[in-house]
């Protein structure tokens, strides 16, 4: 028998198709098991890693702060008393002051890496 599209559909459209059975629904929702939401416990070893890791990052960082603090404070003192002797080298005047932290931040980002110091006459070398 030689069938064309046409009657392929006419045929499937007097066809009902059938549902399934209706055990099974039941089947299916006594197999689904109610969403568990996870007990607290299973995070515990999660956050206490992130409180580790915050915990160890800030106080790092405070050791940082505690070891270059003298640093940094001898640094600025030392700083000051070059822009002291230079400005009381050039005149002890508002004017020589501002020149002398000038001349001092130009010479600093001029040359990092070569130290330089003021001397009692108030040149720089």
């Amino acid at each position: 028998m030689e069938m064309n599209d046409e009657e392929l559909e006419r045929r499937l459209r007097t066809l009902r198709p059938i549902g399934p059975p209706p055990s099974l629904r039941a089947r299916v929702l006594t197999s689904v098991h109610a969403p568990r939401s996870q007990p607290v416990w299973t995070w515990l070893p999660a956050l206490a890693a992130i409180l580790a890791a915050v915990l160890l990052s800030w106080r790092t960082l405070r050791i940082y702060e505690d070891v270059g603090r003298p640093q940094i404070e001898a640094a600025e003192a030392q700083r000051q008393a070059e822009i002291d002797q230079l400005s009381r080298a050039w005149g002890d005047t508002d004017a020589s002051r501002m020149a002398a932290e000038d001349a001092l931040t130009a010479l600093s980002n001029a040359s990092h890496s070569q130290p330089h110091s003021v001397t009692a006459e108030g040149s720089i070398k």
